[in-house]
């Protein structure tokens, strides 16, 4: 259903945004910041403040700054997960679905589904 209404572009971008930006990010992110903070014996709490904010920063860089505080407070859930777990698979997972969350909320909206790299409106 959901690929009947998005454009093909938007189409494209499905498996980047549900598998490969899901990996990539948290790999860099949680296995390689978050965990290097946590090793160095940065406190729980602040691995992950520092960890979602460059999360964010990544996103704003990228992306838009509107993006990059729509997900600081999925970051820190995806750091909260990653430090009870200490497995990237679960975080995995969730952010595959925060980002088809957005997906759909975006086809909802009315803003053609799924957002593309280069400062897209969401």
């Amino acid at each position: 259903m959901l690929a009947t209404l998005l454009p093909d572009a938007s189409l494209l971008s499905l498996p980047v945004l549900l598998v490969g930006a899901p990996v990539l990010e948290e790999v860099v992110f949680r296995a390689g910041l978050h965990e290097q903070l946590l090793r160095a014996r940065v406190a729980p709490p602040s691995a992950n403040a520092v960890t979602a904010a460059a999360f964010a920063l990544g996103h704003g860089l990228t992306r838009s700054w509107w993006l990059a505080a729509a997900v600081v407070v999925p970051a820190w859930a995806l750091g909260w997960l990653y430090q009870r777990e200490r497995r990237l698979a679960p975080c995995i997972a969730a952010h595959a679905a925060m980002n088809l969350v957005w997906i759909v909320i975006g086809v909802g909206a009315g803003l053609g589904g799924a957002p593309m790299a280069g400062g897209d409106a969401w």
